[in-house]
């Protein structure tokens, strides 16, 4: 899959309404941390990345949002 199948992909599961809650979920905070996560993953710090949403990943509508994503990401 090239980089252009794989923003369609995101873009399509994004738009989802599985998507949606997804993004609500991890959104909480107003956002700070998904900021903050982003702004580590651009300086290379994916460990302070992961670190910053790991108490967001590990909340139960988050992963079983996040599986959702996943097997409609493996469906294409």
């Amino acid at each position: 899959m090239n980089q252009s199948e794989q923003q369609e992909q995101i873009r399509r599961l994004l738009s989802s309404p599985q998507g949606k809650q997804l993004l609500k979920a991890l959104s909480r905070d107003g956002g700070a941390s998904m900021r903050m996560a982003g702004e580590a993953l651009r300086r290379g710090d994916t460990e302070g990345a992961k670190q910053i949403m790991g108490p967001m990943v590990e909340d139960p509508e988050v992963q079983k949002l996040l599986r959702l994503a996943q097997s409609r990401m493996d469906r294409g």
